[in-house]
């Protein structure tokens, strides 16, 4: 907590209510009601202008990204572990049926995890930038929204959640690397 910001605060009540109980004192209680409702706006205004709400904050975190956090999958839906030819691979799932007509559909039974218009894949065997331009892609192709990712409309700039990095560039609405 910033100390000057109770000092602030103690010396603002001091001359606030001292004054106005000096005023009511020499029996002016008029004058003494006008001087503290004054007072008070005058310590109102300087105290939003001289101290920020940082100040009220008992330590600081500090993010390098926005946002902190991404869902492992898009929006609604669940990450799912599936076994092909011995190899397992993590993929998302719809198992609360939020995907729209054309997208992806719900799981109702393990075995249609199988089939690939019940997954969204992870791509995981990419990284950076072509990892973000493919996840961004098959959201589309799949009709769900992720949040960081895929707004409905456009893709979001940034790295794809849980990429490794690597590829710092920026893209346009359509996925293509714009220059910086």
């Amino acid at each position: 907590m910033d100390f000057t910001f109770l000092l602030y605060i103690f010396l603002s009540c001091v001359i606030g209510i001292g004054g106005a109980y000096k005023l009511v004192q020499i029996e002016r209680p008029v004058a003494g009601i006008l001087y503290l409702v004054g007072v008070l706006a005058v310590l109102i205004f300087f105290g939003l202008r001289w101290f920020t709400g940082d100040s009220l904050r008992v330590g600081k975190i500090e993010t390098k990204s926005w946002p902190p956090a991404i869902n492992l999958c898009p929006d609604f839906l669940s990450i799912y572990e599936r076994t092909i030819n011995g190899s397992k691979e993590k993929v998302c799932v719809d198992l609360i049926g939020v995907g729209t007509q054309g997208g992806i559909q719900k799981m109702t039974a393990p075995e249609q995890a199988l089939k690939e218009e019940f997954v969204f894949h992870l791509f995981s065997n990419l990284g950076g930038g072509a990892r973000q331009r493919a996840l961004c892609q098959h959201c589309k192709d799949k009709k769900v929204t992720w949040e960081g990712v895929y707004d409905g409309v456009s893709c979001a700039d940034g790295f794809a959640p849980g990429g490794s990095g690597g590829d710092n560039q920026c893209f346009d609405a359509s996925g293509n690397p714009q220059e910086s």
